[in-house]
């Protein structure tokens, strides 16, 4: 059984203890968008509300207890597994996650700790080591079936809108293709010396040096071919699948963690350099594009 029997007792004895508790789920997310400020981001009503003011914020409270919900039916239904399933999947969309971020799986279980920790906080020593494995049980159930069904989306419409629209900004700075490889180079030191030319240049140098400005200016091409051919995938997995840039990944990372954090220091570069104009509704634009161009990616190195 998905749960065993036991394991069920427990959280519904447990369960019955903090369902009228008003207090657990706000609490809950609270402590993700503090713990993790870019969750709150992929949320365009709260995106801009300052922590100290989500407790009061409608829209918050609203957000938290419709995920208490969802939990409060998943303890209901733990004798039908395949209904439970069936209800997660309907949910189940990469517009939850963010983007990059080490993994799908990683951000479950972090969801699942602050859970427990809340739990705890909550019930104090009846909480014990016995109901956070039962609980773990049930909730990594529900994160095998948000993993199996997470589609990666293709951008939108509206999103390519506002890819094309943020290129046509960018293409008003010179430089920023070199400075979102200057943001490599400072985060991760190592992947300069995957650039034998630049290797032994100091960062300073490089910003005024022409020819790193060149390569730079390629890169920034780079991303709007991507951003054209974001609706076709076919011609992204054709030129994927060449895979000219092979050599500038490090062998001690995986590609996925290193296309992820890629897309990290492109986004951060983004929010730099676009300031008021690179809204929460842009960022995640962004988010899925490249999620959606990663996952193309990645399938030419399996």
């Amino acid at each position: 059984p998905f749960v065993s029997a036991k394991n069920k007792a427990i959280i519904r004895a447990t369960w019955d203890q903090m369902k009228f508790n008003s207090d657990i789920a706000p609490k809950i997310l609270l402590k993700m968008f503090t713990a993790h400020p870019e969750v709150q981001k992929l949320f365009a009503r709260l995106a801009n509300v300052p922590a100290s003011q989500l407790l009061e914020n409608k829209d918050f409270l609203a957000l938290s207890y419709g995920c208490f919900f969802g939990l409060s039916f998943m303890v209901n239904n733990m004798d039908d597994p395949t209904m439970v399933a069936s209800q997660v999947a309907k949910v189940a969309s990469p517009n939850f996650y963010v983007h990059p971020f080490p993994s799908i799986a990683q951000q479950n279980e972090e969801t699942n700790r602050i859970v427990l920790q809340v739990f705890r906080e909550e019930m104090g020593s009846t909480f014990t080591d016995e109901a956070a494995a039962a609980w773990t049980s049930l909730l990594n159930f529900v994160n095998s079936v948000l993993e199996k069904n997470v589609v990666v989306a293709a951008p939108t419409a509206e999103d390519k809108f506002i890819l094309t629209d943020n290129i046509k900004m960018i293409k008003e700075s010179k430089n920023f293709g070199s400075k979102v490889l200057l943001k490599h180079f400072r985060a991760h030191p190592k992947i300069k010396d995957l650039f034998p030319k630049f290797a032994k240049t100091s960062d300073e140098a490089l910003s005024r040096d022409p020819e790193f400005l060149a390569f730079g200016n390629l890169l920034r091409a780079g991303f709007e071919f991507c951003v054209e051919n974001i609706d076709h995938p076919e011609t992204l997995r054709r030129v994927f699948a060449n895979r000219p840039y092979d050599q500038y990944f490090v062998s001690y990372v995986s590609i996925g963690q290193q296309l992820e954090e890629t897309a990290r220091l492109v986004i951060d570069a983004l929010d730099e350099e676009l300031g008021s104009r690179f809204t929460p509704m842009t960022r995640n634009a962004w988010k899925r594009a490249f999620n959606f161009a990663n996952s193309i990616m990645e399938e030419s190195f399996q």
